[in-house]
């Protein structure tokens, strides 16, 4: 394991967000379905988002919550969800809503984690605020695609 300050974690995220968003637009560019590459385009801009929200809460932390230490590898799974978004020929709208929400709920896990491992208390709301952050827009994401999927 290693050591990593709470505003380094928080930089990590807002990057796994960023290349997620990466992701959703390069599968644009194999995919001919035209539903899927609406919802592609949501999640892309969903994942800026979330990305730009995570910079702000990082930019908003006070100092001493900042700079907290402490030891915590982030999940690899996390990666590896964001890889599995690769580049495929003309994904369907299922696989897609798939994967997206696979990838919802590795975010939000690691978050939960992180927040169950932080040892003060203001590092442990910091992370419990990124945690809600991320299930209400999963919840939102969930909702729409339930409504996408049913509009034939």
């Amino acid at each position: 394991m290693s050591f990593k300050r709470t505003d380094e974690l928080f930089r990590h995220s807002e990057q796994w967000h960023r290349l997620a968003s990466q992701r959703f637009e390069e599968l644009l560019d194999t995919t001919t379905h035209p539903k899927a590459r609406l919802l592609l385009e949501f999640l892309s801009e969903r994942e800026r988002t979330i990305a730009t929200g995570i910079r702000e809460r990082r930019l908003g932390l006070a100092p001493k919550v900042a700079s907290t230490w402490f030891q915590y590898t982030p999940d690899e799974t996390i990666g590896q969800s964001i890889d599995a978004l690769g580049v495929t020929d003309d994904i369907t709208l299922d696989e897609l809503i798939e994967r997206a929400l696979h990838l919802h709920l590795e975010f939000t896990k690691l978050y939960g984690e992180l927040a169950g491992l932080a040892s003060h208390p203001e590092v442990q709301a910091a992370f419990l605020d990124l945690h809600s952050y991320a299930d209400v827009e999963g919840h939102h994401f969930a909702r729409n695609a339930m409504e996408f999927q049913g509009d034939t």
